[in-house]
């Protein structure tokens, strides 16, 4: 009788009487009628049920994931219980695998939003993901990038995107995965130091991370940074450097000083290891007065001669 007033086919009656105990109230009953859903089918009538649980206007099973992240913790969600009571969780999970690809042994809500996000950043970031994130890669990209799009820059509930975004980073310790990246990319497009820090300070990862588009933020970040990249030996004047050098601020810095604090400071790290002899130290102070080219043939014979002795 019941699913003739819903105007629910026969078929789907053994659906209305699993779930019985939902329909047995007049208010659970009156938001589902109110969703005003057309053509049932197995999907929407649980997608229904769902959404009358979580109170959404309409009869979305994107509606019920919001609600269920954004409206109470992740702990003893209290929507997750009233599914459980009304024997509609496992069917849940199972729709959650199907629009999200999501599927795991032990299901819970905080695994479906690291998925999300890690999904997220997959798509949109050029850089392979920590091998520990690897379990968290949805094959249903698609629809978790439109969710998490609409999220965000929905003005209601961005605050709350920005909330989850950062449980999500101090779950997956993201902070030390991020200066991997910083590093990685520093060494592959020779960043200067400065140009490193201001990438940092800029947050250059995060605005990539959040752009559709990325080539105008890498064009922006290389313009930006141009001056920064224009001497290649950037790294020299930085102040460690010239004080693990023993080079003081107020010496006269030339190229030749530089190159013999570097050689003499090479020297003692060789020796304090016993990588070279003390006759070999003079081989060292030979190669340096010779002319550069010189000098190179002769450190590289050096090289050569340690490295058949080790």
């Amino acid at each position: 009788m019941l699913s003739v007033d819903l105007g629910i086919e026969e078929k789907y009656k053994p659906i209305i009487e699993k779930h019985i105990k939902f329909f047995g109230n007049k208010e659970r009953l009156q938001r589902f009628y109110d969703l005003e859903i057309e053509n049932f089918n197995e999907e929407n009538i649980l997608t229904g049920i769902m959404s009358a649980v979580c109170r959404t206007r309409t009869n979305s099973f994107d509606e019920v994931i919001r609600v269920l992240i954004t409206e109470d913790g992740f702990i003893d969600n209290k929507y997750l219980e009233e599914f459980a009571k009304y024997d509609i969780e496992s069917e849940f999970w199972k729709l959650c695998e199907q629009q999200f690809g999501f599927s795991m042994d032990a299901p819970n809500l905080e695994k479906l939003v690291i998925t999300m996000f890690v999904t997220y950043a997959d798509h949109y970031i050029d850089a392979e993901m920590p091998k520990s994130w690897g379990q968290f890669i949805s094959y249903k990209s698609g629809n978790i990038i439109a969710f998490l799009d609409n999220l965000m820059n929905n003005i209601l509930y961005r605050e709350k995107y920005d909330e989850l975004s950062q449980y999500v980073a101090e779950c997956l310790n993201a902070s030390e995965e991020l200066s991997k990246w910083y590093e990685k990319e520093a060494y592959e497009q020779t960043w200067s130091v400065r140009t490193l820090q201001r990438n940092i300070d800029t947050q250059y990862y995060y605005r990539l991370l959040q752009s559709k588009d990325k080539e105008p933020v890498e064009h922006e970040m290389k313009e930006k940074t141009l001056t920064y990249q224009q001497d290649k030996l950037e790294f020299i004047k930085n102040p460690v450097v010239v004080e693990f050098l023993g080079l003081t601020p107020d010496i006269s810095f030339t190229e030749t000083k530089l190159e013999a604090c570097i050689i003499t400071n090479l020297q003692e790290l060789y020796k304090e290891t016993n990588l070279i002899s003390d006759q070999e130290v003079a081989i060292w102070q030979k190669i340096r007065c010779f002319p550069a080219n010189q000098r190179m043939l002769s450190t590289r014979l050096l090289y050569q001669k340690k490295a058949k002795n080790t």
